[in-house]
């Protein structure tokens, strides 16, 4: 991938968040997502009061980004079906491993929703405690969440990182994309 065309989709990204290129973004680590074990839950606060959300498609290596309509995104046109993404910069109340987390549009409305609640009620989601668990213990089951109304110590939590800016910078490294994941017709 060109570096015009990642600046060209790092727009289309950014579009309407009123967020410029990504190198004007604060550096975030590498490697910042938080996973949950199949075999017992994960207690994440959440860090930041705003998830990132975005459309994307599920391929072999992971979920890539929709780049635009069904027209125009080589995903669309090669039949991969498209799913909202939400991404929530959160710490592990245990390890305090601080990391971005991605969950299905179901999960994350769960989750916004309960965000949502304690933000009327405090003025920020920060702090606020989720458990969360593979349901029926399975490696890629879908994930399930409990809140825990809160642990508190918001002004006392690390900043988390962006989640915007940790997964545009890894969806615009050229030799993360992987033209394997696309049928041979439509590859490069």
């Amino acid at each position: 991938m060109s570096t015009i065309m990642a600046e060209k989709q790092l727009n289309m990204w950014a579009c309407g968040t009123g967020r410029e290129f990504v190198g004007k973004l604060a550096t975030e680590k590498e490697n910042v997502f938080l996973h949950i074990p199949s075999k017992s839950g994960r207690q994440l606060i959440v860090l930041r009061d705003e998830p990132f959300i975005y459309i994307g498609h599920f391929l072999r290596s992971g979920m890539k980004p929709c780049t635009g309509d069904h027209l125009t995104c080589r995903y669309c046109i090669a039949g991969f079906g498209r799913k909202e993404r939400f991404v929530f910069s959160m710490m592990d109340a245990r390890t305090k491993e601080t990391g971005i987390f991605e969950v299905s549009d179901t999960t994350g409305l769960q989750v916004l929703r309960k965000m949502d609640e304690w933000s009327e009620r405090f003025g920020s989601a920060r702090g606020l405690a989720f458990v969360f668990a593979k349901e029926d213990d399975k490696k890629n089951g879908s994930i399930g969440m409990k809140c825990l109304d809160g642990l508190g110590g918001g002004s006392d939590l690390p900043d988390g990182p962006d989640p915007q800016h940790v997964l545009v910078k890894m969806w615009t490294q050229p030799e993360k994309f992987d033209y394997k994941d696309l049928p041979k017709e439509i590859q490069p």
